[in-house]
């Protein structure tokens, strides 16, 4: 896994060893219950608003496809409060699963 990691950090950045978000992407706190529930909704509309896919459940890495009922590659979290108390290797594990599965 950090094999893969390093392989995507470019190669003039030094203050990382590994990459594991895209460049550019930069966390924002969500301040309100408002922004809480239309972020998931941006996050699975962008893919087809992009032209990647006719639809959002089309996306093979979307948790929109819990929603349309068909299977995702990972089980949709349906309470966010849990989702903090997941244990580290579990997260780890879930995402390098998202990012290495082969269809």
């Amino acid at each position: 896994m950090l094999e893969f990691l390093a392989l995507l950090k470019r190669p003039h950045k030094i203050e990382n060893e590994y990459r594991v978000w895209e460049e550019g992407s930069h966390p924002r706190r969500i301040e309100s219950e408002t922004a809480r529930r239309r972020k998931p909704v941006y996050i699975h509309l962008d893919p087809a608003k992009r032209g990647y896919v006719g639809l959002p459940e089309h996306w093979r890495y979307s948790g929109s496809r819990h929603y349309a009922g068909a299977e995702g590659l990972i089980e949709a979290v349906k309470d966010w409060r849990e989702f903090g108390k997941l244990a580290l290797p579990d997260l780890v594990r879930k995402a390098a699963y998202i990012g290495l599965a082969k269809t």
